[in-house]
């Protein structure tokens, strides 16, 4: 029998996805402007970058949640009150530390605080496969991708704006309030113990890695297709910023259009994905986003070769962040389309995500490479290439994969 999902727990889910971002936004946006400001080095600052350092650690922390059960009710629960609550502690704790005089105390307060979010991420991921039905699960990654959002523009934006007022300490007690509201609902929430989708004999017949292995060979296709797929969207948003510091765009002016400006289109891409999959069904939508990927792409490109001005820049991020949530969101569907029927659910979504997050890091850094080698054109003009390539074998190899 299908389990109804109350409002409180779709409320739930928004503010945990939320609190996800909100931290990490901050540290690597708002606190680099402020310290920035206060006169720190670039190279001291760049050990801030240390603290996402921990993402790229996802699959072992899901290998944890999955097998580790604590004490609490639950096996999801109990590792998102674990995580929630030490990352609220933490802010809170943070918060009375002068980072101008104790930096390193401070960023290894961080690292300790961004390994809380990649288990709480793994947690409610491996939480989001369990408890919803095929037909709720567009819906959850739509939340998923906007709740994220909306932390990115607190964290990394609203912040900012009222740090003046509030400083270094308020800013981090308002951090750790909105923290602590999706602890609170937790605490109430009853993890429901039954499975959506029965598991076969792969939980048990198989010791884990042959499980591993033979759930990579049975979907070959749909792991090259999650190989190559960010090799459009990755580029181009390793390249925005460069661009528009590089024509002279404040630091203020950057993160208007690109952390509040695009954050609020992005929400509203990451919901559509509801009326899309509704509309399209799944494969076609991500078929079509795909496709429009392309937009925004061509748009940076005539970018490279003209004046940026304001109303250009604006109709181009805007456009980027009206397609590129909403193909993350259809995406994130499939992908726990896939790690549902399975025992260890967190470990299965975090596997294919971490394709997809490995090879965005890997496509970023290669386009700022040849962006200093060629410039920005050059590989924009790649890009274009490699995303039209996606879109022929996303018509391909999709229909392989389901």
């Amino acid at each position: 029998m299908a389990h109804k999902h109350s409002s409180m727990t779709w409320l739930m889910l928004t503010t945990l996805y939320i609190s996800q971002y909100i931290g990490i936004s901050f540290v690597l946006t708002a606190l680099v402007v402020v310290l920035r400001a206060s006169g720190f080095a670039l190279d001291k600052l760049a050990l801030l970058n240390l603290i996402a350092f921990p993402i790229a650690g996802k699959l072992f922390f899901a290998l944890a949640v999955d097998h580790i059960l604590t004490f609490f009710q639950g096996r999801y629960r109990g590792w998102l009150i674990i995580a929630q609550g030490s990352m609220a502690v933490l802010l809170v704790v943070i918060s009375f530390v002068d980072i101008t005089q104790h930096f390193y105390t401070v960023v290894g307060l961080f690292f300790l605080y961004s390994i809380m979010t990649c288990i709480q991420d793994v947690a409610i991921d491996g939480l989001a496969c369990k408890i919803f039905e095929p037909s709720e699960r567009q819906k959850a990654n739509a939340v998923q991708y906007a709740g994220n959002l909306c932390g990115n523009v607190i964290g990394g934006g609203v912040i900012l704006l009222f740090y003046d007022i509030i400083q270094w300490q308020g800013a981090l007690l308002v951090l750790a309030t909105l923290t602590t509201i999706s602890f609170v609902q937790l605490v109430f929430y009853v993890e429901p113990e039954t499975e959506k989708t029965q598991v076969g004999d792969s939980g048990t017949q198989y010791r884990f890695f042959r499980q591993v292995t033979a759930f990579m060979r049975a979907n070959k296709f749909w792991f090259l297709l999650l190989f190559i797929l960010p090799s459009g969207f990755a580029s181009a948003y390793a390249l925005i910023n460069p661009m528009l510091v590089d024509a002279g765009w404040s630091i203020a002016d950057i993160g208007m259009v690109t952390k509040i400006y695009g954050s609020i289109i992005g929400v509203l891409s990451a919901l559509s994905i509801i009326p899309l999959i509704k509309q399209f069904g799944r494969i076609k939508t991500l078929h079509y986003l795909v496709a429009f990927q392309t937009l925004p792409l061509l748009g940076l490109l005539i970018l490279t070769k003209q004046q940026l001005e304001t109303s250009m820049v604006y109709g181009v991020i805007g456009l980027y962040s009206l397609i590129q949530p909403a193909l993350l969101a259809s995406i994130s569907t499939l992908i726990m389309d896939k790690a549902a029927p399975m025992q260890a659910k967190a470990t299965f979504f975090s596997l294919q995500l971490s394709v997809i997050v490995v090879m965005g890091f890997i496509y970023a850094a290669l386009a700022m490479y040849f962006a200093n080698q060629y410039g920005y054109f050059f590989v924009l003009l790649s890009s274009i290439l490699l995303n039209l390539i996606v879109v022929v074998l996303t018509l391909n190899i999709v229909d392989k994969a389901w």
